[in-house]
């Protein structure tokens, strides 16, 4: 097991916790449960700045998008790759496919496809406005991306085509693929539900604003 943590000149943040069997999507991420001390194993420096959260892979290897494209660093923090995406920028934080390969939404709204080497192998314009895109991509269960955006959830697939656009009246702030049913969690702290073809229906709230990650608990509590 091992954490990795951000340094920071006041306090250390954890950024991410990982076990035995990583996690190499989002669709239902648990609240891990971390130690009373953290060791801090290896600390390393990527090209340009990490706006989003990193991913662990299941081969143990960290995925992390930053100013300067997308990189990889296997478990002791040596660069496996560094990928730039050109003049565009990721937008989001890093996915990985059912397939292997390496997903990430760029500041031209591309949804950008890197082999596991790193190689990109598509880039599919996507019709929303990278100035509204939410920073989470999630791998459903069926290989299909989820993607929030200022008006709603976008469904598509590994070469862009839209499945599914799900309108909302406010920005999605987290995204859950529980299988049959999506969970959506709205800025000002709704939880809504939607299983296809219906339309969402709210199914609880957190009773105000959600900043931030929304995990699972083990109890299956949100």
């Amino acid at each position: 097991t091992y954490v990795a943590i951000e340094i920071r000149p006041d306090v250390p943040q954890v950024l991410f916790g990982a076990g035995a069997e990583p996690q190499a999507t989002l669709r239902a991420p648990v609240a891990p449960e971390l130690p009373d001390q953290l060791e801090l194993r290896w600390q390393t420096r990527v090209p340009g700045s990490i706006v989003q959260a990193p991913l662990v892979t299941a081969a143990g290897t960290l995925l992390v998008a930053s100013t300067a494209g997308v990189t990889e660093l296997d478990g002791s923090g040596a660069r496996i790759y560094t990928r730039a995406l050109g003049s565009a920028t990721p937008v989001t934080a890093p996915a990985v496919a059912l397939d292997g390969s390496r997903l990430v939404v760029n500041s031209s709204a591309e949804l950008v496809v890197l082999t596991p080497a790193g190689v990109p192998s598509a880039r599919h314009r996507l019709p929303i406005d990278p100035r509204s895109v939410h920073p989470t991509l999630v791998v459903t269960a069926t290989g299909t991306v989820l993607l929030g955006a200022a008006d709603g959830v976008l469904e598509v697939t590994l070469e862009g085509d839209v499945l599914v656009r799900v309108p909302l009246q406010e920005m999605p702030v987290f995204l859950l693929d529980l299988g049959p049913r999506r969970l959506v969690v709205t800025a000002s702290g709704d939880v809504l539900e939607w299983r296809l073809p219906g339309p969402p229906r709210r199914v609880a709230s957190f009773g105000g604003d959600v900043h931030g990650r929304v995990a699972v608990a083990p109890g299956g509590e949100l």
